[in-house]
């Protein structure tokens, strides 16, 4: 395990032991040691402890991209993702994968049943996961896309073209 793994273990497990001393304590009990009759220092301990995490996850996160680097370095060009194209698809796979849920809430807010739904809201919340995504893994995103593209495009072909493709023999016929 390399040493930004590490640190990123260690921070949060220390940021998981000090929350659960916290809640492990009574708030109202009278003990000199309560962390509770304190908030400021519960708040720059907390505080600290944030840092850390968030300076271990930067750490791992630059890590990370100097290894994707290196790969990438190999690579005879490098692949550009259009932010627009990259929503379209993104959305495109997020609404395929929730479809049942989506149309689920259709109906409730036809019949009346739910409340209103917010779609600006619910937009926001369904791209919120793309703010995840770094460069590399939405290269890769559409990296996997492709390779189902072509998967879709052998099941069209007769069989016996599939497994000449399969077997590296790619001799278009006319």
């Amino acid at each position: 395990m390399d040493q930004a793994s590490t640190r990123l273990e260690k921070a949060a497990a220390s940021a998981y032991d000090l929350i659960q001393g916290y809640a492990d304590k009574d708030p109202l009990s009278d003990d000199p040691h309560n962390p509770w009759l304190n908030p400021e220092e519960m708040h720059k301990t907390l505080n600290v402890a944030r840092l850390e995490l968030a300076g271990a996850w930067e750490e791992l996160k630059m890590e990370h991209e100097r290894k994707q680097g290196l790969a990438a370095e190999g690579a005879d060009q490098p692949m550009t993702v259009d932010p627009e194209e990259f929503r379209a698809l993104y959305m495109d796979m997020i609404t395929d994968a929730f479809a049942d849920a989506l149309e689920n809430m259709r109906q409730q807010q036809e019949s009346g049943d739910d409340d209103e739904i917010d779609v600006d809201v619910l937009v926001d919340c369904l791209q919120s996961g793309m703010d995840l995504m770094d460069s590399a893994e939405r290269e890769g995103f559409f990296q996997s896309l492709d390779d189902d593209l072509e998967d879709d495009e052998d099941e069209a072909l007769p069989i016996h073209e599939i497994r000449r493709r399969e077997q590296g023999y790619d001799v278009q016929v006319s």
